[in-house]
């Protein structure tokens, strides 16, 4: 099927089932506006159950109206094209070498890539690494030795400036690729002469660090996953992400290569999206990466990624009117998750404080479990196209059901409250607009990281999830 059938098919059954939802809800709209304005109370039913569940059904029904497309892990006979590998490495004695070992390892010729690799001001033994693995290595491996550290952005732009070939394809120095990884990661080029970028499947390697890895586990093996096969499906990833991806190095230059913001592979992938690039997801393009293992790295991590989309919107604030593709409403989409935020904090988890100890069940109770039933066909639709691809790579699988229980239940409102610290940090950061990790008056480093995680850990206990390679 064709993008725009199935996005006309996705989005008119969504319509009607959103419909229905305000038919049913509309009474629970009422009960709420007692207490507060009925804009208010239109809002907060709205935030916690309307939108998320109108995200949820156009999810699902693309999903399943976009499953008759052929999987890109078909044997396919594509040539290999020239591909340049960027690794940027900061401090990453303990990784690097296997990054690079698992590249020189893959089942893509040697004779059409070049490595190079950006150590951006190390402090620690990965220049010593690199030396060696230039050693052990007959095929060249470019190794450029910065001695201040200026950011992945910059290491990414230094690197692009040495690349001798057409295609470019970004690795982190902590993630570890399937054999087979590039030849998917690749294929799309070869189909569309408007591709700008494919971005890869990215799965949790240190899965078994601590509860945090183990839930991040079903966020990439699930959520990411889903939402990207979404947006690939209408042509218009919003994220090609640094770690694991393809980029067609014309599209770069024309995109405005990397920009020394905090969510620099978001403003990239706009940039394309603004030229009419088409993005793609290639879910059999696998790679193994590093995740927080804490909840201070989680917290770090994912306010910058809150952040990058208001950066996507101050670098290209013109992407609605320039793109001519179905991502421009994927795009429009993106403005609802911060309402959403906002009324999980403050509409829902109030909500759950009123429910469990004052069986006062206004916010949190018949109508709320509404969207639990999108959820689990979402997860079941994703879970089952995941499972037939890693299959197909002879990777093993073994989940728990109560691993995924705790990531449905606790998950979006572990990130709630971390999504509006970053829509707040950008509020403040704006008087600096272009700076990667700007002065600000908030001291997140001061919050009780450790004592949270004993906490959660006490309460949760987990078993072995899922992926291995």
């Amino acid at each position: 099927m064709q993008p725009r059938v199935i996005f006309t098919c996705s989005m008119s059954v969504t319509f009607l089932t959103i419909l229905l939802f305000l038919w049913i809800d509309w009474p629970w709209i009422l009960d709420v506006a007692e207490y507060v304005p009925m804009s208010i109370a239109v809002l907060c039913v709205c935030g916690i159950a309307i939108v998320p569940g109108f995200i949820h059904a156009f999810l699902f029904f693309t999903l399943l109206c976009g499953n008759k497309n052929k999987p890109d892990n078909e044997k396919s006979a594509t040539p290999p094209i020239p591909i340049s590998i960027l690794i940027p490495a900061h401090n990453e004695e303990k990784n690097i070498l296997r990054t690079i070992d698992h590249v020189m390892e893959s089942n893509y010729p040697t004779s059409h890539m070049e490595i190079i690799v950006i150590n951006d001001g190390s402090t620690d033994r990965t220049q010593e690494v690199l030396q060696s693995a230039q050693h052990q290595y007959s095929t060249d491996i470019t190794v450029i030795e910065e001695k201040e550290n200026k950011g992945k952005a910059a290491a990414l732009n230094v690197g692009l400036s040495y690349a001798s070939h057409p295609y470019i394809v970004t690795i982190d120095a902590d993630t570890f690729i399937h054999p087979d990884a590039l030849q998917h990661l690749l294929k799309p080029f070869n189909h569309s002469p408007d591709t700008g970028a494919v971005a890869g499947s990215l799965l949790v390697h240190n899965k078994h660090d601590s509860w945090l890895t183990r839930l991040q586990v079903w966020d990439y093996f699930i959520g990411i996953a889903a939402v990207k096969r979404q947006q690939s499906i209408y042509e218009g990833v919003l994220v090609a992400q640094g770690s694991f991806s393809a980029y067609r190095k014309e599209a770069i230059s024309r995109a405005g290569k990397w920009s020394p913001v905090v969510g620099e592979d978001i403003v990239l992938t706009w940039g394309m999206l603004s030229q009419n690039y088409k993005v793609f997801y290639a879910p059999s393009a696998i790679g193994f990466t590093m995740v927080p293992n804490t909840l201070y790295g989680f917290f770090r991590q994912r306010k910058r990624w809150a952040r990058g989309m208001f950066e996507g919107f101050r670098a290209h604030p013109a992407i609605l009117m320039k793109n001519k593709g179905l991502s421009r409403f994927l795009i429009a989409l993106n403005l609802a998750f911060p309402l959403v935020d906002l009324a999980l904090l403050f509409v829902l988890v109030p909500g759950l404080v009123l429910a469990l100890f004052f069986q006062n069940f206004l916010i949190v109770g018949f109508y709320t479990i509404f969207v639990i039933p999108f959820s689990l066909l979402l997860s079941a639709v994703t879970y089952f196209y995941q499972k037939k691809i890693l299959n197909n790579l002879h990777l093993s699988i073994d989940y728990k059901k109560m691993d995924y229980l705790y990531f449905l239940l606790f998950y979006s409102l572990m990130q709630a409250p971390i999504c509006f610290c970053g829509y707040l940090e950008e509020l403040i950061s704006k008087k600096n607009p272009g700076k990667a990790s700007p002065s600000l008056p908030l001291d997140w480093a001061g919050l009780p990281y450790e004592r949270l995680e004993a906490l959660i850990s006490m309460i949760l206990r987990f078993h072995d999830p899922i992926a291995t390679l």
